[in-house]
């Protein structure tokens, strides 16, 4: 937690348990992390908010994001359904943990308010990663046709274009939106703000991978590091499995598919957000344990010998 604040360190200790469950809680829809956004949003985490305060701003969400609304199993623009299916599922599940409880009309945190701007932006970063990657990961499962295996996906896509990278120069450095064109990819900063963007359309996995993390959000450290000029390892997030469609993409199980490696040292320089250096294509080498898992992938050239030591490289 090197980066956090004293006051984001006083508020993790206070509140871990409640911050695991957000980061660990299980997800089958959208639900609860919106209902999460929208407390965030009326600035009742902690606090207390109206049912149809609640409703109209997960409805808002919905509204501005046709992820979101793609999510939903009813129209958001129909408020009596939408609140009677947030009473059903994720209100309900909520107010059975010790943070939340459901009053007359209303939904509240029951947890002390002590440091809540601290805690308010630990809990904003960790809902926004969870619904960020959730919606990545609906993204590449829902889309296939009804009734269409992984086996059968894998093999539709062993015909498909591999990802051009058109103009990217290894081991140049280049800004998150810079990224994206080079894929013929429209960027957004929900969708490339996260480590892993998966680019169907060219069937190309991105791998965005800060070095020195500093456990900024969750307690886990991800050891991310060079073992030698033409290898580099690295951890996936606690939610990718291997046996997922993430986790095929990353160990070439899904044919036609390409994984490219961007990488920086830390987030910032000069107290901007730094660039990531492209790796190049990288191919899957191995890997060991599960949430997290290891990953070990092969450059197509070796790190150069003028960045060996800025990336702790020696030989």
């Amino acid at each position: 937690m090197g980066d956090l604040s004293d006051a984001q360190r006083a508020a993790w200790t206070a509140h871990r348990a409640l911050l695991d469950e957000i980061e660990t809680t299980r997800m089958t829809r959208s639900y609860k992390m919106l209902v999460l956004r929208a407390m965030i949003e009326a600035g009742a985490f902690p606090g207390r908010i109206a049912l149809t305060d609640l409703v109209e701003r997960v409805a808002r969400l919905a509204r501005r994001n046709p992820q979101i609304k793609a999510d939903l199993s009813v129209d958001p623009d129909d408020a009596p359904r939408l609140r009677a299916v947030l009473m059903q599922q994720p209100l309900k599940i909520l107010a059975e943990t010790d943070w939340f409880q459901l009053g007359p009309g209303t939904f509240e945190t029951t947890f002390a308010e002590g440091e809540t701007a601290a805690l308010t932006a630990l809990a904003s970063e960790l809902v926004d990663w969870r619904l960020l990657r959730y919606l990545q990961a609906r993204d590449v499962t829902y889309d296939m046709p009804e009734g269409t295996g992984l086996a059968e996906a894998a093999e539709g896509a062993a015909s498909a274009p591999i990802a051009p990278a058109k103009g990217l120069t290894l081991w140049h450095e280049y800004q998150r939106d810079q990224i994206a064109p080079h894929f013929g990819a429209v960027f957004n900063t929900g969708s490339w703000n996260a480590g892993i963007v998966v680019l169907k359309g060219v069937r190309a996995m991105i791998l965005l991978v800060t070095m020195d993390k500093g456990s900024m959000s969750t307690g886990h450290h991800y050891a991310d590091q060079f073992a030698s000029p033409t290898r580099f390892v690295w951890q996936t997030q606690t939610s990718t499995r291997r046996d997922d469609m993430r986790g095929r993409i990353i160990s070439g199980a899904e044919p036609g598919w390409t994984v490219h490696l961007f990488l920086r040292k830390s987030k910032l320089r000069d107290g901007r957000a730094a660039p990531f250096r492209y790796a190049g294509p990288v191919q899957f080498a191995g890997w060991e344990g599960e949430a997290p898992i290891t990953v070990q992938c092969d450059l197509s050239e070796p790190l150069p010998q003028q960045l060996r030591e800025l990336y702790g490289v020696q030989g």
